[in-house]
């Protein structure tokens, strides 16, 4: 049985730092101004009638790391024209930069908001003494294409983890095959009641959240206008 590889984010043991993002950004020599992971924050705790409240008055503040979904009915790869967007044997979402022409309608159509676009030359991350910083097997993006997360395929190929999964300090991330029952990632999923973001929306993503086991207002984040501008 093929694989099909996903994520699992643990927003009870997110602490909002935004490791995830840097390393990201480290280790696929992201530029200037873009990103292929975020972190989203549920209301403000300065506002006591925001979501940010927890229902004893005091405040409380979830996190919610976004990037690609890896969606297993993908609206990017539907609306590439060229073919750039597709999905390899094991169900990661990726993109030929060779193909891409820069249209953009691949990031119209992601309702997660998950695509950035290339404005300039690719800015390598300055080494530290003598120390490499960055994967050197990571392809540069030339101008004039849209990235984004991958998944860390050359990584993952090879049987790694992805960046943001090894390198997270609070292990509230975990990678796995999402057709074997026996993985850490499905086990957490029928423990915990893992969900993915915008489920009735057909996409069928492949990243799922584990909710936080405290009781919370109900979010408006999925309904904050982030997603699908």
């Amino acid at each position: 049985m093929s694989k099909r590889l996903g994520l699992l984010i643990d927003q009870e043991r997110c602490i909002g730092c935004w490791t995830c993002a840097v390393i990201c950004k480290m280790e696929n020599n992201v530029g200037l101004g873009n990103w292929w992971n975020r972190i989203l924050s549920n209301g403000h705790s300065e506002y006591g009638d925001s979501p940010a409240m927890g229902l004893d008055g005091q405040p409380e503040l979830t996190y919610q790391p976004t990037a690609c979904m890896h969606c297993g009915n993908a609206p990017c790869v539907r609306a590439c024209p060229t073919g750039a967007t597709y999905k390899d044997d094991n169900g990661i979402t990726r993109q030929d930069y060779k193909k891409c022409i820069g249209c953009r309608t691949c990031m119209a159509a992601c309702p997660y908001n998950a695509r950035v676009f290339n404005w300039g030359t690719p800015q390598h991350v300055p080494a530290f003494e003598d120390d490499h910083i960055g994967d050197a097997r990571v392809p540069d993006r030339p101008k004039g294409v849209v990235e984004k997360c991958t998944f860390c395929q050359e990584k993952t190929t090879l049987g790694e983890e992805p960046a943001c999964v090894a390198g997270c300090p609070a292990k509230a991330r975990v990678f796995g095959d999402l057709n074997d029952p026996a993985s850490e990632m499905s086990r957490l999923m029928r423990e915990r009641g893992a969900k993915p973001l915008l489920e009735d929306i057909g996409t069928h993503p492949q990243v799922f959240y584990v909710p936080p086991r405290r009781k919370l207002k109900p979010t408006t984040l999925e309904r904050s206008g982030y997603y699908g501008e």
